[in-house]
């Protein structure tokens, strides 16, 4: 049988663009299955009440709607939890919810490891081991959303400052940062989203030319460039 991919591996144009191709479906219904997606959180297919029965078996049948297994969490007693998630067999990444004054700001992961070889930083220690999909990044958002509502709070922003580098996995995070700013998707402002790099220029300037308008960190950690080389 044919692994199903997650539905949230999908920008909007390209849920419409997939649905389209594989059930001839029109538009209004992949805008309708987005808008069940994120703007109402709802993953069970089968209580998305607008779709028809025999579109919602199809769907099931070629999707998979579950988000990250939340393997372990932990919060600590100034509020901040930490989610350890179970993407893939074997492939476990952090997500840390952090109390701020005013606000919680996630911080999600990227990559499973990662190749930039920053010896302060314990998933620089491990080596570049995988990219992670655009639905095991954004599947991290909205299982930490769940679970924040289940204890009467929500997410504020969002940083891309957990595992791995973010310009590293450029099109898994453009695409993720896609639908993190969709009006109909999780409709987060652009200022409150950063994405934090050790400062990959050519993708930087690359990145910079989408035009997404969030913030962008450059993590120097060292005042020459002798001692961060």
């Amino acid at each position: 049988m044919e692994e199903r991919a997650s539905i949230f591996n999908y920008t909007r144009d390209e849920l419409t663009a997939v649905l389209e191709e594989r059930f001839s479906a029109k538009r209004f219904r992949s805008q309708q299955l987005f808008e069940w997606l994120y703007r109402h959180q709802e993953h069970d297919v089968n209580a998305m009440s607008n779709l028809s029965k025999e579109f919602r078996q199809q769907l099931s049948d070629a999707f998979d709607f579950n988000l990250p297994e939340i393997v372990t969490r932990q919060q600590s007693v100034d509020g901040t939890v930490k989610y350890l998630f179970r993407v893939l067999e074997g492939v476990d990444i952090e997500s840390v919810l952090i109390e701020q004054k005013g606000r919680k700001t996630l911080c999600i992961s990227s990559q499973y490891g990662c190749g930039m070889g920053c010896t302060f930083c314990q998933t620089g220690t491990m080596g570049f081991r995988k990219n992670l999909a655009t639905g095991s990044i954004v599947g991290q958002v909205l299982a930490v959303a769940r679970d924040a509502a289940g204890h009467g709070a929500q997410i504020d922003n969002i940083v891309f400052m957990g595992m791995g580098e973010p310009l590293h996995n450029f099109q898994s995070v453009t695409k993720t940062m896609d639908i993190l700013l969709d009006q109909k998707g999780l409709a987060f402002g652009p200022r409150k989203i950063t994405l934090s790099t050790v400062g990959l220029v050519p993708a930087i300037k690359k990145f910079g030319a989408m035009n997404f308008g969030v913030n962008l960190a450059v993590s120097l950690n060292a005042t020459t460039d002798e001692v961060r080389d």
